[in-house]
């Protein structure tokens, strides 16, 4: 099973400048098999609450990946900006849901 943008429901976020993303089917993600993988690209690891979710960082943007593939990226207000940065983070999940 291959991610893509698609798969996801964006909304804009609530509580920060930013942008939520909720998968459009249920998905249970390994949150512990994805940190190394982050890691490997360059995603700085600011908070590790495995198995639930974890808190990155990479260039100025952050973003919270939830267990339950829901993501949050924050620190922007533009659209390209946090859809990129999505890509980036669904490269590394790809990896796991292989």
């Amino acid at each position: 099973m291959v991610l893509t943008e698609k798969d996801f429901i964006q909304d804009t976020c609530k509580a920060t400048p930013g942008f939520e993303y909720y998968p459009k089917k249920f998905l249970e993600l390994n949150v512990s098999k994805l940190l190394p993988i982050l890691k490997e690209n360059d995603f700085y690891i600011s908070k590790d609450n495995s198995p639930f979710y974890l808190h990155v960082k990479k260039k100025e943007l952050e973003a919270s990946i939830f267990s339950s593939a829901k993501i949050i990226i924050k620190n922007t207000t533009v659209e390209e900006d946090a859809s990129l940065f999505l890509l980036d983070i669904l490269v590394c999940l790809n990896k796991v849901m292989e």
